[in-house]
């Protein structure tokens, strides 16, 4: 759906710029624009505490934009590709992590919908889960996917969510 670069803003300071692919808004339905706006909403909805923090925004922008902060670290698939599996502390640092930014994720009425590894960052202050494409807020029209219709990461949906043989 979008691009991801790491950019300085005008105080030297990192940050990740995702930007939606031009081609897409210009020939969609508005429901790539309706997930770009909820992804924003959500961000807007947990401040820094567990994800990178939302700095800026423009969702009709040409192209739409975010900027968040830049977290200094790599993603929990990347260090056990690197390092192989977790154990121990590092082990349980990052699985209470990921269950605390759950429980606030959760509390502020979002649901993720696309946790796996890739989308765990490994950062200076614990884990952060980032990437809120496809996440779905309480209190919000929540019927964002059509009946057969596949987002997420095939291979880490749970049973019985992907039609037979997609994505493997």
């Amino acid at each position: 759906m979008g691009t991801v670069y790491l950019a300085d803003d005008v105080t030297g300071t990192y940050v990740a710029v995702k930007m939606i692919k031009p081609e897409l808004v210009r020939h969609e339905d508005g429901a790539i624009s309706a997930r770009f706006r909820r992804e924003i909403a959500a961000l807007r909805r947990l401040g820094r505490r567990c994800t990178a923090a939302l700095l800026d925004a423009d969702p009709d922008g040409d192209p739409p934009y975010l900027v968040v902060e830049y977290i200094d670290g790599l993603a929990l698939s990347q260090a056990v590709r690197r390092d192989g599996p977790l154990r121990g502390a590092a082990l349980e640092e990052v699985a209470v992590g990921v269950a605390a930014a759950l429980e606030h994720i959760h509390g502020q009425g979002i649901a993720h919908r696309d946790l796996k590894p890739a989308n765990v960052l490994l950062g200076p202050h614990g884990p952060r889960v980032i990437d809120f494409g496809i996440a779905v807020l309480a209190g919000r029209d929540t019927r964002i996917t059509a009946t057969g219709q596949l987002w997420g990461t095939p291979a880490v949906h749970g049973a019985g969510t992907t039609p037979r043989g997609a994505g493997h």
